[in-house]
Parts: C-alpha cells; sequence; structure tokens
C-alpha cells in the first residue's frame, strides 16, 4: 500500500517539472494590470515561430486568466513624456532629406495625428515625423532595426513609442542577418563582416497589433506612414494585411526604381491607395493616399511645394 507521504512526494515531483517546463519555455511577468485586471505576461523564447493565435485560443479555453503572448524580441519602448529633446539642432523646423514632412503636414494639416516611421534612423536626422511632433502635437511609432542607430533614437527622447525591429517579410517572426549599410540604414544577408549582427524582424501587421493595444485605440487608423527599409520595401507591402489597417496618406521610398514605382501604384490601387503627389524632381518617394479621406483631390507635384 502506497503511504500517503509518498503520493504527495510524487505529485510535488510531477509539479516541480511542470513547472520547470512551462519556465524554460516563458517568461513570465505578473506585475502587469491593465483596466483593473491582473495579467500574466508570457515572453516566447522557444516558440518563435508557433501559431501564436492557436496558443491564445487553447489557454482562454481552458483558463480564465487573461493573457498576453508576445514572441521573444518585440519589446515597445514607450514615450519619453516628461524629458525635454536632446536634438543637435533646436531651431530646425523641418527635418525631412527632401522636405516630406513639408508636403505631409500640407496634405493633411492636422494636430494630433499618428504616425507610424519604419527606417526611423536617428529620431532626428533625415526624420518624415520630428516636424510632425514637435510643432503639430503628433505622436506614433518609430521602427529602427539598427542597434546603434536605436541607442541613438532613444537618447532624443522623441514624444512616440518605439522598437529596435526590422520587418519580417512573411507572417511570422524571425531572425536576419544585418550589417551597417553606411549612415542611413542596414542591408540584410551579409555574413563576412565584423559589423554584421542578427536582427529580430518581426511582421508589420504584429508591431502595429501591439502598438494598438499599447496606446487603447481600436479604430486601426493611422493617419501618416513613411517605410525607407532599404529595400526590404515590396516584400512587406506584399505579406501585410492591407483590410485591417488604413492608413490615410503613405510616403514608400523608391529610389528612381521605375519599376518598383509602377508596382507599388498598382498593387495599393486594389486597396483604395490612389497616387496624391508626384516627385518630379528627386524622383525618391511615392506618395499615396487612400480614397476614403481624400475626395476630389487633385494631383500635384513636389515642384509645387519646395518653390513655395
Amino acid at each position: 500500500m502506497i503511504k500517503y507521504k509518498t503520493i504527495f512526494a510524487y505529485c510535488m515531483a510531477i509539479m516541480y517539472l511542470s513547472m520547470h517546463f512551462i519556465v524554460s519555455f516563458t517568461s513570465i511577468d505578473t506585475n502587469i494590470k491593465r483596466d483593473n485586471v491582473k495579467i500574466l505576461n508570457f515572453k516566447s523564447k522557444k516558440l518563435l515561430n508557433y501559431d501564436e493565435n492557436v496558443l491564445i485560443n487553447k489557454l482562454k479555453t481552458q483558463s480564465h486568466i487573461r493573457l498576453e503572448i508576445k514572441p521573444q524580441g518585440l519589446r515597445i519602448d514607450g514615450v519619453s513624456q516628461h524629458k525635454k529633446y536632446n536634438l543637435k539642432n533646436t531651431t530646425q523646423k523641418y527635418y525631412s532629406q527632401i522636405q516630406q514632412d513639408k508636403i505631409v503636414s500640407s496634405l493633411l494639416n492636422i494636430s494630433n495625428g499618428l504616425f507610424v516611421e519604419a527606417g526611423a534612423y536617428d529620431g532626428e536626422t533625415h526624420s518624415n515625423t520630428l516636424y510632425l511632433e514637435r510643432f503639430k502635437n503628433w505622436t506614433g511609432l518609430l521602427i529602427e532595426p539598427s542597434m546603434e542607430n536605436y541607442k541613438i533614437l532613444l537618447s532624443k527622447n522623441r514624444k512616440a513609442y518605439s522598437i529596435n525591429s526590422c520587418l519580417s517579410s512573411g507572417n511570422k517572426s524571425r531572425r536576419s542577418r544585418f550589417i551597417e549599410a553606411g549612415p542611413f540604414g542596414v542591408t540584410t544577408n551579409q555574413t563576412t563582416t565584423t559589423d554584421s549582427y542578427n536582427v529580430l524582424c518581426h511582421p508589420l501587421e504584429k508591431i502595429l497589433d501591439y502598438f494598438f493595444k499599447e496606446i487603447k485605440r481600436n479604430d486601426r487608423i493611422i493617419d501618416y506612414m513613411s517605410l525607407d527599409i532599404e529595400g526590404n520595401e515590396k516584400s512587406v507591402l506584399e505579406s501585410f494585411n492591407w483590410s485591417k489597417y488604413k492608413f490615410k496618406l503613405l510616403t514608400i521610398e523608391y529610389n528612381q526604381n521605375v519599376n518598383f514605382y509602377n508596382w507599388v501604384k498598382k498593387y495599393l490601387d486594389q486597396f483604395g491607395y490612389v497616387e496624391i503627389v508626384v516627385d518630379d524632381v528627386w524622383y525618391q518617394d511615392v506618395y499615396l493616399a487612400h480614397s476614403s479621406f481624400f475626395n476630389n483631390f487633385n494631383l500635384t507635384k513636389v515642384s509645387d511645394y519646395i518653390l513655395v
């Protein structure tokens, strides 16, 4: 006959092994509260490519605990709301390389807007969103893959959220090998240099999902997105769920690549985006607006704005 102490010992051993298994696969933060509900925050370590929707649904059906499951490395840094800007040039008004911020501001002409800037560099140099933030009281999300650039970006004390990540070309998070590509970006698939390193890339949709949870918004409407990710734009655009989020205005770098320029216009046309400004000066960016937000607009040219 098995003694109760023996049964108890077996039970404790099983519980220990179970907990060891769980901890080995996840880290758990129990110090998060939202809407007066305590949340267990699981950060996946070994299950990076696991189908998170399936996992979440299983946990929801088997538990009364509210769960947020984030893949390893998807951490959005908060706003430096009470810190002064730490900018190199505090007197400068417009920061974009070729006046994108001036054109975007003229087209939208709103305060308190929401932006996303993918390829944010150091948060100041050639920034397409800093003017909107400083002078129009906008906020948003800055996405930058370079670790060194991101450190500098954080030191600028931007009034926006930020994430150190590249954009995945698929619907899952993955690691990519990167190398610093000069002063304004990083390039993938470089492996024979001491300057190369691994970067965790997340799908744009997944990043936006967590961002909108962070700012507690459900409308899924973004006033402006700037996309400058050093040649990876096409794969990111193709893998994005355009029916889930709407952007009033987009600028996408095509860098004088006429084939890509024509492809972007044709591809995004099916989702309601039309060209609103033609870059007749630098042939660098395509300006697209969602037709539901711009009625009876007149197609303009970049030269119309820079001559003003």
